[in-house]
């Protein structure tokens, strides 16, 4: 069993992996007539935890908040997303959207990632400096596009969607989602 679950991310990220994003994410992309569904989604964009514990004041402002709220309702409608359904990855809490077309799945995450902060996620990910997205900082990260945005030194919240072969459509998607999660950070 453990191998089917490892096989789809393997899957996933040799499609969505294979290109990274563009250096412009122009215009907003509207993905197609689709119906939303509860699979799982591949492993996503997972950095990892090299701080130690702090002490409580310096918690992350996250610390208490789901992930699933961070995408409105307003936010999945122009997205075309609904049902989101907890999905953790390593040491993020995550949410997760699936959106089944006629021909692929497109898989929409964010992740809150309570100690990790930008500076944590691994060189090997080829972190990519973006404009800042409202208040927050942000990278793009060239194994999947996600938009890591940080909320604190030690803190971050990060969207990734993944649509099969079409590496630009999910990049310019995960701007889009990050766009729209913005609003609901600290």
């Amino acid at each position: 069993m453990r191998r089917s679950v490892l096989l789809v991310p393997v899957l996933a990220m040799a499609f969505v992996g294979t290109q990274a994003c563009s250096n412009s994410t122009n215009g907003l992309a509207v993905p197609g007539t689709t119906t939303a569904t509860s699979e799982q989604a591949p492993t996503t964009n997972e950095t990892s935890e090299t701080s130690t514990s702090s002490p409580s004041s310096n918690e992350s402002p996250l610390v208490d908040k789901d992930p699933c709220p961070l995408l409105t309702a307003s936010a999945q409608a122009k997205l075309g997303v609904s049902g989101g359904q907890r999905h953790d990855v390593g040491s993020g809490r995550g949410c997760q959207w699936t959106v089944r077309g006629p021909q692929e799945t497109d898989f929409y995450v964010v992740q809150i990632y309570d100690h990790s902060g930008l500076k944590d996620i691994p060189s090997d990910s080829k972190p990519k400096q973006l404009p800042d997205v409202g208040k927050h900082k942000a990278v793009q990260t060239s194994e999947n596009g996600s938009v890591n945005m940080g909320v604190t030194d030690t803190s971050q919240v990060s969207t990734t969607v993944l649509t099969g072969t079409d590496t630009q459509k999910a990049c310019d998607l995960a701007m889009q989602m990050a766009r729209l999660v913005e609003p609901e950070l600290p």
